[in-house]
């Protein structure tokens, strides 16, 4: 018996595991109840409803499996590292920076396949007046894109954009002394004050892409997936539940193998009896 509840133990949170969604796909989506027809429309980011935003410091959680394609649609790459899993902003006094730690599914390689690029954008308003922002799209309500991009030609680099309302046009007329670090599955953004105010209230949006050719893997933080259509909705996570965190999938595991186990104990039990 004791041989049967060890083996019970073992295998049902490895079942748990293998179940949950998989880092770089959007079995997330498809568990959540996205149909096919939802995952395969071609709609652009502009005829979208409006992207969430992170208000303020702290952490947002992303789930594993959420990745779509540059439209909304099911991607044809499946990098984890490409798959955001949380995203975490804070005021550093000390380097006068905000630091945005982002991390994802898999290690970040330090060099990508020749038809491969890499772009992390980080959107922000930099002066809270929300006149001066982008209306619409993955950048609705910024008027800031700092970007950790790598490219076969500069390999890792910063880049910076800045939204010029009058003309309608994301500038790319003037430099960042941003900084970045890659470690492992960890990507550090450092934004000076200099350029993004100590005084602010910040307001953020992240998102990880991975270009292979003509086609693109993109995830968004905070929300799940893209937002839908104008007019239209996506079935939404109710639970809050993200399934980013391994080590909570491993207490859920071993929460129902002790059940599972718990009932083959009576099951044996009672066949003893009889």
């Amino acid at each position: 018996m004791k041989k049967l509840l060890i083996s019970i133990l073992f295998i049902v949170p490895t079942i748990a595991l293998a179940a949950s969604p998989v880092a770089g796909t959007n079995d997330y989506l498809k568990s959540l109840g996205y149909t096919d027809a939802q995952l395969t429309e071609h709609v652009a980011t502009e005829d979208r409803e409006f992207f969430e935003t992170a208000e303020g410091t702290g952490s947002v959680s992303d789930p594993f499996g959420d990745v779509v394609s540059r439209w909304g649609e099911t991607s044809a790459i499946h990098n984890a590292w490409g798959d955001i899993s949380d995203v975490t902003l804070s005021k550093n006094d000390t380097t006068q920076t905000w630091d945005f730690v982002m991390t994802l599914g898999g290690d970040v390689p330090e060099k990508l396949a020749d038809k491969q690029k890499a772009q992390w954008f980080t959107y922000m308003d930099l002066d809270d007046d929300i006149s001066n922002n982008a209306i619409d799209g993955i950048r609705a309500g910024m008027d800031a894109e700092f970007s950790v991009q790598y490219n076969n030609e500069h390999g890792w680099y910063a880049d910076f954009r800045w939204f010029n309302n009058v003309t309608d046009f994301w500038a790319v007329n003037k430099e960042t002394a941003a900084a970045y670090e890659l470690n492992g599955n960890t990507l550090i953004l450092r934004v000076p004050f200099a350029e993004a105010p100590s005084t602010l209230a910040p307001h953020w949006r992240t998102a990880m892409g991975i270009v292979e050719g003509s086609d693109m893997q993109l995830d968004v933080a905070p929300g799940i997936g893209f937002p839908p259509p104008k007019g239209e909705t996506y079935p939404t996570d109710e639970s809050g539940s993200a399934y980013s965190d391994a080590s909570d999938l491993w207490v859920g595991g071993i929460a129902a193998a002790v059940i599972v186990a718990y009932g083959a104990f009576q099951w044996v039990a009672k066949k003893r009896q009889t």
